[in-house]
């Protein structure tokens, strides 16, 4: 079962994602998960979300939206404090590897927020000149200079690894020009399939590599739709466990508040009831205090 995008699923979701190109940014959410970020696109009937997983996938999503924080984390603080309102101008993946690069904004004032899907992941945000603002796990990635992206290394990568994983799909050998072909027609249309055995969803892929021997093949329009659909059904339990899990915990909070109320409201009985016997105290007092006053002088 696929757990992560290789470099040919990354290259056609670049390709499925130039649709959202010179959309704006109107809000970023924490997801229900410190690895997951939702950036919301548009506004009204054009609304989209973009879900980014480090480490996973990005792609739009149709899952039902949840605010899972009261505020928001420090990192999606520091998205909307850079990103709210502008633009995307270009969506293109990295040296042909497993990183996803939106440039947001132009000029000066133009920020890059860089996906990282391979081994442990990371989501970075940066400035005009890749100089790294945030970046959700902490790593140094040129020892040289620790505050800078080495966006250069990672352009410089050849096609190998692509074409290496194209070779693995198509489980035979392949010309690059061959490969090259093969990509171009992704890029025209990035429809793909979802391969399902014995009720369960395996793997997703191109259209292109379409096989009755594969499984029991469900078709997409496009790879955002598949990518989501995928995960989605894979991920449930596991998503509605931490939905769960935080449905628990403010289900605690609250019965924790109600107790802590009713103390409270008891307390305030206790005393009220305490204050009444001392007012009926001295109600009997002053009536009869001729009487107690002759006690005390005799």
């Amino acid at each position: 079962m696929k757990q992560r995008l290789t470099t040919v699923d990354v290259y056609c979701i670049v390709c499925d994602l130039q649709k959202i190109v010179s959309s704006r940014i109107t809000n970023v959410y924490d997801g229900n998960d410190s690895k997951i970020y939702f950036l919301k696109i548009g506004s009204g009937q054009n609304k989209k979300m973009l879900y980014l997983e480090s480490g996973i996938r990005v792609n739009e999503t149709e899952l039902e939206f949840k605010v899972f924080r009261d505020f928001p984390s420090s990192f999606a603080s520091k998205m909307r404090k850079h990103l709210k309102n502008k633009r995307i101008v270009s969506i293109k993946q990295i040296g042909y590897d497993r990183i996803i690069q939106l440039q947001i904004g132009e000029g000066e004032f133009k920020n890059y927020l860089i996906i990282e899907l391979h081994s442990s992941g990371n989501i970075l945000l940066t400035d005009n000149e890749y100089k790294i603002l945030s970046q959700l796990r902490h790593h140094i990635y040129d020892e040289t200079n620790t505050k800078k992206y080495p966006i250069e290394k990672f352009s410089s990568q050849n096609k190998d690894s692509i074409y290496g994983n194209l070779k693995k799909i198509l489980e035979r050998d392949s010309t690059h020009e061959e490969c090259d072909d093969i990509l171009d027609n992704i890029s025209k249309n990035p429809a793909a399939i979802i391969i399902k055995k014995n009720n369960k969803y395996i793997d997703f892929r191109s259209h292109l590599f379409h096989s009755s021997e594969l499984g029991d093949i469900i078709m997409f329009n496009n790879y955002n739709l598949a990518i989501d659909s995928y995960f989605n059904m894979n991920s449930k339990s596991k998503t509605e466990h931490k939905v769960t899990e935080k449905e628990k915990k403010n289900k605690k909070k609250i019965n924790k508040e109600d107790r802590k109320e009713n103390h409270m409201k008891n307390q305030a009985s206790n005393l009220l009831k305490k204050s009444n016997k001392l007012e009926d105290k001295a109600t009997i007092i002053e009536n009869n205090y001729v009487v107690i006053q002759n006690l005390i002088d005799y």
